[in-house]
Formats: structure tokens, sequence, C-alpha cells
């Protein structure tokens, strides 16, 4: 790793996103380093002899200090995002985590601290994930200065290895068969990893975004329902049956709730609310004053999309 460019060190390289962070930052000259809880699993990324690695927890504060030594920027990918994970394990790694990376970077002189938390934080009261990332937000907004803190929340994120609520859907989506669906006319917000990414390194290098928060997606505004229903017609699928009404579907979540198995798989009542209680609308905020722009939507994924 060089040093004369600017260092950035990167947490969460090994997730969905964080590959691709990693790369575009090294596209842009900057010097990385990565904070990882296993070297090997990074072994086979092309880039993964062109950074510095750190193995070690950010849990750990002897890490943290040391894995910010150096660095003028600071990327946090790293938390949990999975609905089935407890709260005390969301406490810990979205909230507590990163106020302790924070802290860390601070005291070393790190420049700007870009955080990436999620939609979901603009309804932190539906879920555990969503709490912790707002509470995140908060902290670092009113405790990071002098260091500049640049908060993005993207939105459901897509790309070719997603294992998230958007391949489901995709798997439903284009079954020969689909008798009944659930529906919702209200807005989501999607962009896809590689935007993420060059979101990121757009933060990097404009001050104008600084100590805010903003929204990231691809520019378009889906609903379940023109997801579902223009899915379809690109395969050249008929369009799907019974819609089950939403009464029949908050009842069937509820139920859920209450089932312990149902509910260690994130079936309840917090998923009716994320169908019909969640509206994300597309903002153009975000690249309105970086001067980025997504390079395709979530249909032209699709189609682009090798098919199994």
């Amino acid at each position: 790793m060089t040093t004369s460019a600017q260092q950035v060190l990167v947490t969460g390289a090994g997730g969905f996103v964080g590959p691709y962070v990693v790369a575009a930052l090294l596209a842009q000259g900057y010097g990385v380093r990565v904070l990882t809880r296993q070297r090997q699993a990074l072994g086979h990324y092309a880039w993964a002899k062109q950074v510095d690695i750190i193995e070690g927890d950010l849990a750990d504060a002897a890490v943290c200090q040391r894995a910010v030594q150096g660095m003028q920027a600071v990327v946090h990918l790293a938390g949990l995002a999975h609905v089935r994970a407890s709260e005390a394990a969301h406490k810990q790694a979205n909230l507590l985590n990163t106020q302790q990376l924070a802290t860390a970077a601070k005291q070393a002189g790190v420049s700007s601290f870009v955080y990436i938390s999620s939609c979901k934080a603009r309804y932190p009261t539906h879920s555990a994930y969503g709490f912790y990332k707002r509470a995140s937000e908060q902290h670092l907004l009113t405790t990071g200065a002098p260091m500049q803190i640049i908060v993005l929340r993207p939105g459901l994120i897509y790309g070719t290895v997603m294992k998230n609520n958007l391949s489901t859907l995709l798997t439903l989506g284009q079954r020969q068969q689909l008798p009944l669906w659930v529906g919702s006319n209200n807005a989501l917000s999607l962009i896809s990893a590689g935007d993420v990414a060059h979101a990121i390194t757009s933060a990097l290098t404009t001050p104008a975004l600084h100590n805010r928060v903003w929204e990231l997606n691809d520019g378009k505004t889906y609903t379940l329902t023109s997801l579902i229903t223009t899915l379809r017609q690109q395969q050249g699928l008929p369009t799907p049956g019974w819609q089950v009404p939403r009464a029949l579907v908050w009842l069937a979540l509820a139920v859920a709730s209450w089932v312990p198995a149902l509910r260690k798989r994130g079936l309840g009542l917090n998923t009716y609310h994320a169908v019909y209680n969640e509206d994300y609308a597309a903002d153009p905020a975000f690249a309105q004053t970086s001067g980025w722009q997504p390079s395709t939507d979530f249909y032209q994924f699709v189609q682009a999309r090798p098919q199994p």
C-alpha cells in the first residue's frame, strides 16, 4: 500500500458491499486499510494484496485504535443487518462498535468518517436494526466534531451475490405460477452495490455533504406491486393471481410473532410495518449536491443479470 495517497480505513470489506468499496477506492488512488475478523476470508479478492489488512474485532478498543492510526478517513460498513438477531446483538454491532470506532478515529485525528447507515433508520420504532442505526447516526452527528461526519442511508441494495429480501423477491416474482401475492403501493428505495461504492468515493471529496444524513437511491421509485408485475412482464409471465388482503396479512404476521419458529425466521409485525407503514420515495438531494449519478436501476440490473 502506498504512503503518499490519502489513507482510508474500511470496515466490513468482506461483506456484500465492502468489496465494491475497496475496489472503487483503489481505483481512485486511495491507500486502503481494511479491518476484518478473518484475514483468510479476503484472500480470494483481487485487491487483497493491495491493501493493508488488520485482523481483529471492532468490539476490541485496542484493535480500533490500531486500525485508525495514520488514517485520514474511515468508511464504516461493518454491522449486523440480520432481522433474526437479538436486540442485544444489534446494539453491540450497530451502536456500541460504531461508537468505539468513532472515538478511536477522533482521538487519532481522522478527518472524515463516512457511516453507512440504512433507510430503515427512518423508522426506528419498527425494528432493532433501524433503532440502533438511527442511534449511531445521532451519536456520530452530535459527538464527532471536529471530525467530519457523513451519514449515508442506502435503500435496499442489489448486486450479483445479494442474499437479501430482493433476492427472495426475484425468486418469487419469476415463478411460473404465482397464485397469490402480497402487494403494496408504498414507495421503495433501491440502489446497486457498485453505485453505493461510487457514492462513497464522491462523499469523501464533497465538503458540502459533511455533518448531515443523506439518502442513497438509484433515482427511481418502486413499489412492491410494481416490482412484482414488472419483473413478471420482463420474463413473459402472467400477471399474478389473487392479492392477499392487507387485513389478512396483518393477522397472519401477528400470529407469526407469537410462534417462536416463525419469529426466528424474522416473521412478525415488523414485516407488516416494512410492507405497509414505511415509505421511501426516491430522494435526489445526494446526487444534486455531490454530482454523483447512479449507473443503473433495478430493472436494468435484472435484465443484464445472467439467468439461473
